[in-house]
């Protein structure tokens, strides 16, 4: 079985002004491509340089498709793709390939993997002494953090997600789900996809904005996977 530290610290909360205690996962160095092919090579007696050619002519066929359109899917990992963001027009006619203002890769998780990581994964929360040793091994080794509020409007409307306190550079999943009645639209920076990734780099309010279905939304593509 699997198993994530914990590292709980008091922080202060900005939209709030008080100090509270946040538990959150101790992350540790980034594994690169070549460490992968070493760690792969090792465990399955396949050569590096079979493992490298491999990897390296998989990640090119990976670039093609997607960049032209094609959801590639990852195994049980979850499926990457292309989103666009494009400004809500009036009328079809001003909408189109000029209104588009943002094409991003996308990565959106399969329910598998979301179920193995939260039915599989044990948590340990590291004492004090603990906690002091494994955060000299964190990339994440600053005490610095920014608060993430995500907010819904109407309230009414639908529920959000993400909320919080996180480490300059870390990146946060956020989502707006529409209620009955209600679709979504947008978030207050223009950004159309209901379930997004940003980077914290200060503290920041992402409103998300649902329209009632009565009176139509926005036009989004997130590959139709957004739920």
């Amino acid at each position: 079985m699997a198993q994530l530290n914990l590292s709980t610290q008091k922080k202060r909360i900005a939209y709030l002004d008080r100090e509270k205690y946040i538990t959150s996962v101790v992350r540790y160095s980034t594994l690169t491509t070549e460490d992968m092919i070493e760690i792969a090579s090792e465990n399955s007696g396949i050569s590096k340089a079979q493992m490298s050619s491999a990897l390296y002519a998989l990640f090119q066929q990976v670039k093609q498709f997607v960049l032209n359109g094609h959801c590639i899917q990852l195994g049980n990992l979850g499926v990457l793709y292309v989103s666009s963001n494009a400004k809500a027009k009036d009328n079809e006619k001003e909408a189109g390939a000029a209104s588009v203002y943002r094409l991003s890769l996308r990565f959106r998780q399969s329910k598998a993997i979301r179920d193995l990581i939260n039915q599989t994964v044990s948590l340990n929360s590291l004492d004090n002494g603990d906690e002091d040793e494994e955060q000299e091994n964190s990339e994440n080794d600053d005490s610095t953090t920014y608060t993430l509020t995500v907010e819904a409007s109407p309230a009414e409307g639908g529920t959000v997600e993400g909320s919080g306190t996180y480490s300059p550079g870390q990146t946060v999943e956020i989502s707006a789900v529409a209620k009955s009645g209600y679709r979504f639209s947008a978030w207050n920076d223009g950004d159309t996809d209901a379930n997004r990734s940003v980077t914290v780099t200060g503290d920041a309010t992402y409103t998300a904005t649902f329209v009632s279905t009565a009176t139509g939304d926005d036009g989004d593509d997130d590959g139709g996977l957004a739920g």
